[in-house]
């Protein structure tokens, strides 16, 4: 296919330059072109680098959206596109809710204001099983599809529920869309409730602000180029299950008129009213088009016992659990890229994030000590601490620590991730809201945006007679392996990876041969076994080990 580059002249029109190198089509207008012609109003900054145009109410009538201008419009950040130094905005990406359209006649095109009425936008079927990321960061977009079984989605974490329409992530970014579009990837932005349940509250019990949500959603979409959102609604309180389960309704329900899919993330089962029990999984399946089973945390950030992120026995009873009241072809299998290493000190365990791509090292410099647990189908590491020795190193990685700190906000607004150096000089980024904080043990800084107070403590505490030790129950292409084996044998919807940029290449490598059920094959799982263990210690850990089922406190990391 033929990717179409065009920029519009004042004259409004120009022949088509061909390349053909690439698959879709671009017809770029400027910026001072398109504000010229689109029918919206708009607003911009002083050096005019953002614009905000606002969208009229939007409604649908059989196999038409209308904008209705007597109604209230709402105002959407408009996708602008870098080129050589030049602002455009991308025709191709968007429909005629972005105020213009154009038509293209003997190579010449013909920007027009928009119409008030124009057709609904198509969805294709969904071809599963499907491959799927979570991105929060907006790292820089893969190079290629994760998995060619089905579609694949990714999901950049965008939006966030505030109290009047959408708080908009300054992330979003129409490059990236296009460019995951380009490789055939369908684009679901992650919405948040903040994990705030006094807020989430006060949004599922009004319905009145219901409207503004699904407006904003429905136009952000048929603007950049959205296939679907992911609704990520974490922590409300038990009492609001109804509303919650009647929000959510509302949301896939009048967004499928638009033709725009939705899913939601829900955690195993546990007896957590807030984190749990709130979720109605058999009505949500019964409204969104997939259930995203987040099949990690079974031993919680907070706990002070250790034990693994995901293990297999785990994984697998509560998918197999949840395949009683969500329907196979729309249960997707959450993946951790992630583990903990755990701290235990006489006995008391405390827990950081420890990314897939940073586990080499332990591999290259323990692996006579990593053992193999056939049970819960992970390997399994214990080091023995000097309590000076890891005072030290924690003292060591202040400045580390700075520079993640850093980074994160460099990065933006990032929902649910924390900032944490671990005592082995491996970092990770998990975070929380605004607050971004970097912690070891034994020291912490914190950098506050809304305060802007700044606190360091440098002086790490001794410990003293303690016997300490580190655990890791590692996610590997082996553990991971025997999970995507899940969505085969369990004939479920997909995948999908929390979260993009903590894996590896490995990773990555394991995910593309993957045999998920679709037509695509792969190596055998046993060869994998083989090959992995080849690098470490062969022995098998005893299969008696006591991991106990906990109340699940999720944090995302």
């Amino acid at each position: 296919m033929i990717k179409r580059f065009l920029t519009v002249s004042s004259m409004l029109s120009l022949l088509l330059a061909m390349n053909t190198n690439l698959s879709q089509a671009e017809t770029l207008v400027p910026i001072d072109e398109y504000i010229a012609k689109t029918t919206h109003t708009y607003t911009t900054n002083a050096d005019k680098s953002e614009y905000t145009i606002n969208v009229p109410h939007l409604r649908v009538a059989g196999d038409y959206v209308y904008m209705d201008n007597a109604l209230k419009s709402e105002p959407i950040k408009l996708p602008i596109i870098q080129k050589d130094g030049q602002q455009y905005v991308d025709l191709d990406l968007a429909t005629a809710v972005l105020g213009v359209t154009y038509t293209v006649n003997n190579g010449v095109v013909t920007v027009n204001a928009a119409p008030i009425r124009m057709e609904k936008r198509t969805s294709p079927e969904m071809k599963g099983p499907v491959s799927w990321a979570f991105d929060p960061f907006t790292t820089t977009p893969y190079s290629g599809l994760m998995n060619t079984s089905g579609d694949n989605i990714i999901s950049p974490s965008w939006f966030e529920l505030q109290d009047k329409g959408l708080k908009l992530n300054k992330n979003i970014n129409a490059s990236y869309v296009q460019t995951y579009r380009d490789q055939g990837y369908r684009v679901w932005p992650l919405i948040s409730n903040q994990f705030d349940p006094k807020f989430t509250s006060t949004v599922v019990n009004n319905e009145s602000k219901w409207d503004a949500y699904v407006q904003q959603l429905a136009q952000y979409a048929y603007i950049y180029g959205f296939d679907g959102y992911n609704f990520d609604f974490e922590n409300v309180s038990y009492k609001d299950r109804d509303a919650l389960t009647k929000f959510v309704a509302y949301l896939a329900d009048t967004l499928r008129t638009y033709n725009i899919r939705t899913s939601i993330d829900v955690t195993g089962y546990s007896d957590s009213p807030d984190w749990s029990m709130v979720y109605n999984r058999k009505a949500f399946s019964e409204s969104v088009d997939y259930v995203v089973l987040m099949a990690y945390d079974e031993t919680w950030a907070s706990s002070t016992k250790a034990g693994p992120v995901a293990s297999y026995p785990w994984v697998k009873r509560h998918a197999t659990d949840m395949l009683k009241e969500v329907p196979a072809n729309k249960l997707v299998l959450g993946i951790p890229y992630y583990m903990r290493i755990w701290t235990v000190t006489d006995g008391k365990a405390k827990g950081k994030t420890l990314q897939i791509k940073d586990t080499p090292q332990y591999y290259e410099n323990y692996k006579d000590q990593i053992t193999w647990n056939d049970t819960l189908k992970t390997h399994f590491l214990e080091i023995p601490v000097s309590a000076a020795a890891k005072a030290q190193a924690e003292q060591d990685s202040l400045e580390k620590q700075a520079a993640v700190i850093n980074e994160a906000k460099e990065a933006g607004d990032i929902i649910g991730v924390e900032v944490q150096v671990l005592s082995t000089n491996v970092v990770s980024t998990n975070a929380s809201a605004n607050n971004i904080t970097a912690t070891t043990s034994n020291s912490t800084m914190t950098d506050n945006d809304t305060a802007g107070n700044k606190t360091t403590t440098t002086t790490p505490k001794k410990i003293t007679g303690s016997k300490v030790v580190e655990q890791i129950w590692f996610e590997d292409n082996n553990s991971l392996g025997y999970k995507l084996d899940l969505v085969k044998d369990l004939k479920l919807a997909g995948f999908a990876a929390w979260r993009k940029g903590f894996e590896d290449a490995n990773t990555l490598d394991l995910i593309s041969k993957a045999n998920l059920g679709g037509k695509h094959t792969s190596t055998s799982h046993t060869d994998k076994d083989k090959r992995k263990k080849s690098t470490v210690k062969e022995k098998t850990k005893s299969t008696k080990e006591d991991i106990p089922m906990v109340r699940v406190v999720r944090t995302h990391s």
